[in-house]
This record gives C-alpha cells, structure tokens and sequence, in this order.
C-alpha cells in the first residue's frame, strides 16, 4: 500500500548519518520469506494470514477483542488490563525460529504517542523455571527485543539472558545495542531491523524508511547468539510476539513498559538477513503499492463557535482513517465579509453576524462544518475575576485568582498577574492560558511569579499577549 512519509523526516535521516545505498536490487527482497502479514482483510481472523504462502498464520492476542484490522493495518490498542495478563497483541507461529540463525524483521509503524518501551517485536519467554537457593525466582528472561523510546528518539536491540534481576553481577546477562533514528510518532515509518554473523559475532543492522542509521552506543555488543539459540518458542509465555512488552507482565515493574499503541502493517520476517539495496528495494516497492487508503471521514474540532470582531481562532479537521493516502483539505465560508478562513483552516472575525466555514477533502469530497457567531465587540468585561489571596513561596509570591466567564464567546485569553516594585517598574510576570471556558463557569487558578512578597499586584485578562486588548477589570 502507499504510504506518505514526511519529507522533513526523510532529511532527517539523511542528515543523522547514513551509508549509501547502491542501485536497487530486483525483487530479491521476496527471498527468504518465512511469513508476511499485509492486513488487507477486514477482520482480525482473516486480516492476520500469512500471504507468503508459507501457512504461518499470525494469531490475535486480543484482551477483549482490542485489537482489529481497518484500512488495511493492524491496530494495537496499547497497554491491556491489569485483569487480562496478557494484553493485545500478534502473535507468531509456535517454532517459526526453529533453526533460523541470520533474520530480518521489517515493519510498516504508526506509533500514537507511545511511550518509552514499547515493543515493535519481543521472541522468546518470561518465565519462573529458576530459582535461586532462597527459592526466589530468578525472573529468568531469554529474548531477543527490538524497543523504541520516543522521549529521547532511540531504539534498542538487546539479546536479554536469564537471571537478570537477581544475577546483576553477570557481565552477560544482557547484550544490546542503541541507535537514533530521532522520534517517529504519528506518521508511517518503515522499520527494518537485519541480524547477521559476520566473523565471529552477529551484528544488527537498523534502518528507517529504506535508509541504514548507524547505531550510538553498545553495551557488551558482541552478539552471539542466533534466533534459533532462543530455544523452541511455542506458547503464550514462552513465543514470538509483536507490539508486546513482555517485561511490563511478567510481575516485575508491572504497567512501567505498556505494550504498543498505534498501527502496523506489511509485517515480514526473513530467515535471512537482507542486504542494504533489498532493504532500500522493498521500501519503494511497500511505497508504491497500488492499494492506496482511501479517505472515509473528516471531523472539524469544533460545531459551533462565538466570536467577537477581530477575534482570531484555529480550527483543525481530523481525517479518518490516520494514514488516508491523500489527506488534502479546503476550507470555505457559507458567505462573504463576516469571517475569513485561511488554507490552514485559521477564522478571523470581520463583522456581526452568523456564517459557516466548511471543511472539504481532496479525497473522496466529504465535508464537515463550524457554525460561527460573529458578536459586536463589546465595552463590557468578558471575564469577571476575584482576588482569593497570595502568600509568599520559595520563588517569590503564589497569587490565587478566580475567573468567571461573562460571555458566550469562544477562543483561548490570558490571564496576566503583574508584579511591580516602589518605583511602578516590573519587577515579574505570569500567565496563564483561559481555553473555552463555557459562559458562567468560575475556574480556580493560581499563578506563581518571581518577585517580592510585598511588590505591588495587577491581575487582568488580556485577548493574547501581543494584541494586548483588555477582556476584564484590573484588579490590584
């Protein structure tokens, strides 16, 4: 299927560092299959068959039937309950490792947000069998991960040994690698991680949308070990898992590593390592699929909106499914002079009056809709605001203020606490943003500056911090 990358990640990874990539390889990117999940069907007992014609079936760890086919990906929930142990997941094949030493694991990811541990592949176990003399288990670990951290844009391949928890002083309990390919979330990536024996030891191999990224740091990183190495892999504790963190469930540091959140698609696994110009071959021909997403809806974050004259307001519209091909949009007004949209969907209020902004897509047409108010800018007070008190803190002074919406008007204001010295020079400043407060509701709020205990106070409501137009009464 087509998928649309972000130029600007696209650079990004050139300019992280990477090999060049030769001419493209013909379709020898196809050898060595041992499984391929495309996704194309609509359910989650169909959508998960092995299309490589292989018969290794993919099976859907479902934790209430969170997890689901749509739009030809496979769509992981995030963390399962704490009453269902093992969570949404894929499963692979029991045995699939069964004397495969080099491999590959490519996958098409949309990451939402995920946190910090998350697992795009987890092959081998997390049982109890071992004991120490105490009888204490030894949360006896062997796998081969592939994680990725999004707060700091790195990804980690680690082969994880037994007796990790207990055993601390074995200098080979683990044996792993760290590389940066920056922060992928919410937009497709292809991830291809390659494993290969190359002397003596195996070496891995990362690479984002067709491109290799050099790894930054290794722990003990002669890796020797090969998948086979892992043992026979078969059953719920002891198999072959994508979008599962199987850290996070094994009794230790439960819910720490939550299990994937976002979609996956054209899932392959290898028997063998693929080279640079394979690697860059599939990414172009997965780009290029003919199977585009179609767009099946738009949603405008707001129905209805109230604004003054020369209010401004973004609206944003919301495409379904996430990864559409095409995801173009146009907005327009039902009439002339009383709002402008721009491109980006920004309203600016010319005049009283009411008028609808409709968003359309480039694809497939479908419209949604804003209804918008347009009021007469008014010399009364937009927000009604109350002293309840201030009182020194560690870094100046704590101000507590009570906000009362006046009026039905929409958007986001600032509420401004200025601080002043004997000589009326500023001596600090706080604000905080007011978003949508609905017409006579009263919100608390308590703004901390860096002055004084004993500077003179302003409080007030400006519309933003640039135009400077005053919503409220100052109070002092």
């Amino acid at each position: 299927m087509k998928k649309t990358v972000k130029a600007a990640a696209a650079a990004l990874i050139l300019w992280l560092g990477v090999r060049a990539v030769p001419a493209l390889a013909a379709d020898t990117y196809n050898d060595g299959l041992l499984l391929y999940y495309s996704f194309n069907d609509e359910s989650v007992s169909d959508g998960l068959a092995d299309v490589s014609g292989n018969g290794n079936d993919g099976q859907a760890m479902n934790d209430y039937g969170k997890l689901t086919v749509s739009g030809g990906a496979l769509s992981f929930p995030g963390p399962g309950s704490y009453y269902s142990d093992m969570g949404a997941a894929l499963r692979l094949p029991d045995g699939v490792n069964d004397g495969v030493t080099d491999f590959t694991y490519s996958a098409w990811i949309y990451a939402r947000g995920s946190s910090d541990g998350v697992r795009f592949f987890d092959f081998g176990n997390r049982s109890y069998t071992d004991l120490t003399p105490f009888g204490q288990p030894t949360n006896a670990y062997n796998s081969f991960l592939f994680e990725y951290f999004p707060s700091t844009g790195r990804a980690r391949f680690q082969d994880r040994r037994i007796a990790y928890v207990y055993n601390r002083d074995d200098p080979v309990s683990y044996v792993e690698t760290y590389f940066r390919p920056y922060t992928f979330t919410d937009d497709w990536y292809m991830f291809t991680l390659t494993y290969k024996k190359e002397g003596v030891y195996y070496v891995p191999r990362l690479y984002v949308n067709g491109l290799p990224v050099r790894d930054f740091r290794s722990d003990y990183a002669c890796f020797t070990r090969s998948l086979c190495d892992l043992g026979a892999l078969k059953g719920e504790i002891n198999g072959l898992y994508v979008g599962r963190n199987q850290w996070s469930e094994d009794g230790f540091d439960v819910g720490t590593n939550p299990d994937y959140t976002g979609m996956m698609d054209e899932v392959r696994l290898y028997d063998r390592a693929l080279t640079d110009e394979e690697v860059k071959a599939l990414y172009q021909a997965t780009l290029s699929r003919d199977a585009d997403f179609s767009v099946t809806g738009v949603s405008v974050n707001h129905g209805e909106l109230t604004l003054w004259e020369g209010d401004t307001y973004q609206l944003s519209a919301e495409i379904n499914p996430p990864n559409a091909a095409n995801k173009g949009l146009r907005w327009r007004t039902s009439v002339g002079g009383i709002v402008t949209v721009g491109s980006d969907g920004r309203v600016t209020a010319k005049k009283p009056g009411e008028v609808t902004v409709t968003v359309t897509t480039d694809d497939g047409h479908l419209r949604d809709r804003c209804n918008i108010t347009v009021l007469p800018r008014s010399s009364e007070p937009l927000y009604g605001l109350e002293l309840a008190g201030t009182e020194a803190s560690a870094t100046g002074m704590d101000v507590r203020v009570r906000v009362t919406k006046l009026s039905p008007r929409s958007g986001t204001d600032v509420l401004v606490a200025a601080a002043y010295d004997g000589d009326g020079r500023l001596a600090g400043l706080a604000t905080a943003r007011l978003v949508d407060i609905p017409e006579g509701q009263t919100t608390a709020l308590t703004l901390t500056l860096s002055a004084p205990p004993d500077s003179r106070l302003k409080v007030f409501v400006w519309d933003d911090v640039d135009s400077m137009i005053p919503l409220s009464e100052t109070k002092k």
